[in-house]
């Protein structure tokens, strides 16, 4: 409770109940002194052992030389702000301590301890806010700048919201608005962050044997692409660099210095595929020396088996064509090389509203996948890998009709879970046009790929190739503008412009005929 009252006014007051059982707890020991005394004078030897049946079996007993016990001692020290040691407060009589108690009490100007002039900074990770991306551990094939691009949204709403599922109203209240929301590092982020690392290494083992080496961009992607997982953050790659360079490092050095090498002579370490395997390469002048290093996450992306890229190619490029062809946007990357899951994927950008026809584009474009299988392998040779594409497209053409109203229906239709819920129960009869309307938009997507099979082509093979490909490839072969991504893709303010001008053609044409 302490943190919430600081961050409401700054100021925290004392423990005002531990100073009330303090102040009669030394009242009564006083008291019992007193009463010692008299008896002490009266010749009266029955003697209480009254401060150690006062302070409980932690407490000092009657005749030893502390009053308090730690803790007690540590407590009054704090809550009337005392600079005496604790030891020396234990040693102070009930009547000297109750005498303090007393004078602190009386000065309220000192009781409150205030903290209204610090910055305080509360940080922490706020998981809630990255809906599903926080979860995505794994994932080390979806590229950093999409992570990037996706948080870069996230505003002090999302932080409100994310709250929400932690604290109190008024809680949140107390941390108020100055929220500074961290994004996703992005890809030039890790590439910098590797940069140093590297350099720190390279530093260090130029300082004990005098050699210098070049580590060449190839050997930093291939740490980039084995390190780098973007819902984590930087720790990975730290211990990544670590394990790829630093042992290799001391052998390269070895190496030169057992064949002669003499201090400032610079070495170069690359990469060299030999017979599938990564391996590192040291060159110095004519002689080069190989050590092999396990670069897992990237023998994981590699889909050796032709006939499994082939179909990857193609279900993913007929996904991302019909997709930019259809919201005139590419998606932000397509990958087959995957270590996170057997398949490939497509990385599209949702939409904070969605048109009628957005929404029938967005069925076409999931099922341009299956539709780009048909239209290369035929009907018979058609893989397992639409189902999530069929899942997703059924669930969007039912929601379409059944939920949005763009069917043959206007009203809500969906299963009654309440007896008074006011909703249209008839599911069964809206399966026909959701089938219709899935069957309709999958043989548009086949006419689209049908038209576009030339750069079709160019981007199965750019697949085949290379396992990736980014959106500026994309968005020049289908001939797209270079513009940052739209939230709403309908020109609906436009239509309104129009909606306006076309009224007052009408009113001001019905007073002439007036």
């Amino acid at each position: 409770m302490d943190v919430w009252t600081l961050l409401s006014d700054g100021k925290l007051p004392p423990n005002f109940s531990f100073l009330g059982e303090l102040e009669m707890k030394l009242a009564e020991a006083v008291y019992r002194e007193e009463r010692k005394r008299i008896k002490s004078l009266e010749g009266d030897e029955d003697e209480d052992d009254d401060l150690h049946h006062l302070f409980g079996s932690s407490s000092p007993k009657a005749d030893s030389k502390f009053s308090l016990s730690p803790y007690q001692a540590k407590d009054f020290k704090e809550t009337l702000k005392l600079k005496e040691a604790v030891v020396e407060i234990m040693t102070w009589s009930p009547t000297d301590l109750h005498a303090r108690l007393i004078t602190f009490k009386n000065d309220p100007q000192v009781w409150e301890t205030d903290f209204s002039k610090l910055l305080i900074f509360v940080s922490g990770n706020l998981d809630e806010m990255y809906a599903n991306m926080a979860s995505r551990v794994e994932d080390c094939d979806t590229d950093a700048n999409v992570f990037h691009a996706m948080t870069r949204t996230l505003s002090v709403i999302d932080v409100k919201r994310a709250l929400s599922e932690r604290f109190k109203p008024e809680q949140i209240a107390r941390l108020g608005n100055n929220h500074v929301i961290y994004p996703s590092l992005d890809r030039a982020t890790y590439e910098k962050i590797i940069d140093v690392a590297v350099a720190r290494y390279l530093l260090e083992i130029a300082s004990t044997s005098g050699l210098r080496f070049v580590v060449t961009d190839a050997v930093k992607a291939q740490i980039y692409g084995n390190s780098v997982f973007p819902a984590q953050g930087t720790r990975p790659v730290f211990s990544s660099v670590h394990t790829l360079l630093s042992a290799p490092l001391v052998s390269f050095t070895l190496w030169a210095l057992e064949h002669g090498a003499q201090p400032g002579q610079e070495l170069t370490i690359d990469v060299n595929a030999s017979a599938g395997i990564k391996n590192l390469e040291a060159r110095w002048g004519s002689l080069t020396h190989q050590i092999t290093v396990t670069f897992e996450i990237n023998h994981l992306r590699q889909r050796t088996d032709p006939n499994m890229r082939a179909v990857l190619a193609v279900h993913e490029a007929g996904h991302g064509l019909v997709y930019a062809l259809l919201f005139r946007q590419p998606p932000q990357e397509i990958r087959i090389n995957m270590a996170t899951f057997g398949g490939g994927y497509n990385s599209f950008t949702s939409l904070k509203v969605n048109s009628r026809r957005n929404l029938l584009d967005g069925i076409c474009a999931a099922l341009a996948g299956r539709a780009a299988e048909e239209m290369v392998f035929g009907a018979e040779a058609l893989s397992s890998g639409s189902q999530s594409d069929l899942k997703h497209a059924t669930t969007q053409m039912a929601s379409y009709i059944r939920h949005s109203g763009f069917g043959e229906r206007i009203s809500h239709v969906d299963v009654s879970t309440q007896a008074d819920e006011g909703i249209n129960t008839d599911v069964a009869s809206t399966n026909v046009e959701i089938e219709a309307g899935l069957v309709a938009q999958y043989q548009r997507a086949r006419v689209i790929l049908e038209d576009n099979r030339g750069v079709f082509l160019m981007m199965v093979k750019t697949l085949m190739d290379a396992g990736e490909m980014g959106a500026d490839q994309i968005r020049q072969w289908v001939g797209l503008a270079d513009a940052p991504h739209r939230d709403v893709l309908e020109p609906y303010e436009s239509n309104l412009e129009t909606f306006v001008q076309r009224s007052a053609a009408n009113r001001a044409s019905r007073h002439l005929r007036a």
